[in-house]
């Protein structure tokens, strides 16, 4: 494995959007962004895009406790960026999401030719200072491989009680199956979690089930935020179809008026 300086950033400063390009050629695993000068609040919104699209997208605080559900250290001036799965029991299943870069799909011609990273820094920052570093090794030989793509999106909740979402990603290239969801409240809890697909209902738990099942397997649960989590037992294959759905919803249930963010974690494919 190798663990390498990328490109300088550009545009560090407060009030700007800090942008690097990342060499091609091998197959990444994770980033570490060292950061100074900056509070991780400050770091208002983190992009990384493939080939000019989005490919996943959060704050320096969701990622954070992103991390710390996962069982990481806190960050302390280097935040992690996995783009493999974490503690889970298969290294096989773990490295299933690192991709490969510059090299092609043999069967669809798709190919990732370029990794930038852009991150916004608030205005309020004091002094900021970013160098981004890269855990990578050789790059397979089928093309970049299975991509975990996050979609970050943000519901107005109204009122205490039932909130239902049927709109998350679904049923294309990026969006085959899920892997995992972050619900995170402004305001109050998530009590609850139903799922149901085509009508029927495939997940319910009580954020205290949920909590104890996931402190019984591999996570860390945040007081914060309830996640369904399909690998929180280790396990890595038991992932919830996404495809050829005709109804997919999502009823959270809130104990207070909030803006509830949904953050998915979903497995798909490089598409030319």
């Amino acid at each position: 494995m190798l663990n390498l300086l990328m490109p300088a950033f550009s545009g560090v400063g407060a009030g700007q959007t800090a942008i690097v390009s990342c060499p091609m050629g091998n197959k990444y695993h994770s980033l570490q962004l060292i950061y100074a000068g900056v509070t991780l609040a400050q770091l208002k919104e983190i992009r990384i895009l493939i080939n000019g699209s989005i490919f996943q997208r959060f704050t320096g605080t969701e990622r954070e406790f992103m991390n710390l559900f996962d069982g990481m250290e806190a960050s302390d001036g280097i935040l992690v960026i996995p783009f493999e799965r974490y503690n889970l029991h298969e290294r096989m299943g773990m490295e299933e999401t690192a991709f490969s870069t510059g090299v092609m799909n043999p069967e669809t011609g798709a190919i990732i030719n370029s990794l930038e990273i852009q991150i916004d820094i608030d205005v309020g920052a004091l002094a900021p200072v970013l160098s981004l570093y890269a855990e990578q090794s050789q790059s397979e030989t089928y093309g970049a491989g299975t991509l975990m793509y996050i979609d970050n999106r943000t519901y107005a909740v109204a009122s205490a009680g039932e909130f239902t979402i049927s709109d998350a990603p679904r049923g294309n290239m990026k969006n085959i199956s899920c892997n995992r969801i972050y619900f995170v409240p402004s305001a109050g809890t998530v009590d609850s979690l139903e799922i149901q697909t085509n009508l029927y209902k495939v997940f319910e738990r009580t954020s205290a089930l949920n909590t104890r099942a996931q402190k019984n397997g591999v996570r860390n649960p945040v007081s914060t935020m309830f996640v369904y989590d399909t690998t929180e037992s280790g396990k890595g294959g038991d992932l919830m179809n996404l495809l050829k759905l005709t109804d997919h919803r999502y009823i959270v249930k809130c104990s207070a008026i909030n803006q509830l963010k949904m953050i998915t974690e979903n497995f798909g494919i490089l598409s030319m």
